[in-house]
């Protein structure tokens, strides 16, 4: 396409760079033609991907130390406790 939403310019530059490490699929942030506040908005997103992500691999990591659980299925536990807790902030809004 000539016309690209910023999420999917972002992405192309970091695979590019090689500096892809992950990919969310969020269907609410694909609209283009949103100039210099898309990209804003796609690089604050990726930001806080990856901030939720450390902080799920942390409390997940705590949990399986705590209870004496895998370390894996902690840590998606963790990340599916976060991802709720952040349903109901965006509720309360």
């Amino acid at each position: 396409n000539k016309v690209k939403a910023a999420p999917v310019v972002l992405c192309q530059n970091r695979v590019k760079n090689g500096q892809a490490q992950a990919l969310i699929a969020n269907s609410g942030c694909a609209n283009a033609c949103t100039g210099e506040r898309g990209m804003a908005d796609a690089e604050q997103m990726a930001v806080l991907a990856s901030v939720f992500g450390v902080a799920a691999t942390c409390l997940g990591l705590m949990f399986s130390w705590l209870l004496d659980t895998p370390a894996g299925p902690s840590i998606v536990l963790s990340a599916g406790l976060l991802f709720l807790l952040s349903l109901g902030k965006r509720e309360a809004q």
